[in-house]
């Protein structure tokens, strides 16, 4: 992959990992505000099981919004290390890609094992990878 292309690359990559980051922080908003609201169900003290589930939603929903921050900034800085092509904004968004990368397996590993969560983390990762290496290639031939 030359430099052109890696720009391109990074340029689009930014602009799905932003669409994917409003996506998780709408789902983990949901997730911690619906917990919340669980949680303050009347009567909820004798029941362990729904106490359970609210906590539960809770902690999945920091988790999403972790991923989420992180693929924001990660989608920005990309975008960015695209349009203007600097070995410092690459070497930014190859480090959030790699803090994505950790992000999508440890929702990947924590989260249910249905169709659309695998095939959400696989797109994920392909994205991830798809930055490390435009970012990569950049960050090496890009001027200071």
């Amino acid at each position: 992959m030359n430099l052109e292309t890696s720009k391109k690359v990074l340029r689009i990559a930014g602009i799905l990992s932003i669409i994917g980051a409003v996506f998780a922080l709408i789902v983990s908003l949901a997730g911690i505000f619906g917990g919340g609201a669980l949680a303050n169900k009347p009567g909820i003290e004798g029941d362990t099981e729904l106490q359970q589930t609210a906590g539960g939603a809770i902690a999945a929903g920091f988790l999403f919004l972790y991923i989420a921050v992180v693929s924001l900034i990660e989608g920005i800085v990309s975008y960015l290390a695209g349009k203007k092509g600097t070995k410092g904004l690459a070497t930014v968004a190859l480090i959030f890609a790699v803090l994505s990368i950790i992000g999508d397996f440890t929702s990947f590993f924590k989260g249910s094992m249905e169709a659309s969560s695998i095939v959400g983390s696989v797109i994920d990762l392909a994205i991830d990878a798809l930055v490390v290496y435009a970012a990569y290639v950049v960050r090496k031939n890009a001027e200071a």
